[in-house]
């Protein structure tokens, strides 16, 4: 199974990303910060991340580099 994380500050749309991609069959986890993006992907590993680029703590930019 292809694990994804959502990070996505707009809690409606983090919602709905995560409960399609669910029910499509992916195990998904969802953060609304840069930070709790990083702690998840300090841990785990994922097949794909789908991230907002404005953050409350940052951009999605910024993430990126950072998990390149």
């Amino acid at each position: 199974m292809y694990k994804i994380l959502v990070v996505e500050d707009d809690v409606d749309l983090k919602e709905g990303l995560e409960f399609t991609l669910k029910e499509e069959g992916y195990e998904v986890l969802a953060a609304e910060t840069k930070g709790e993006a990083m702690a998840y992907y300090k841990t785990q590993k994922f097949d794909l991340v789908l991230m907002d680029c404005n953050l409350p703590d940052g951009s999605g930019f910024e993430l990126c580099t950072h998990i390149r």
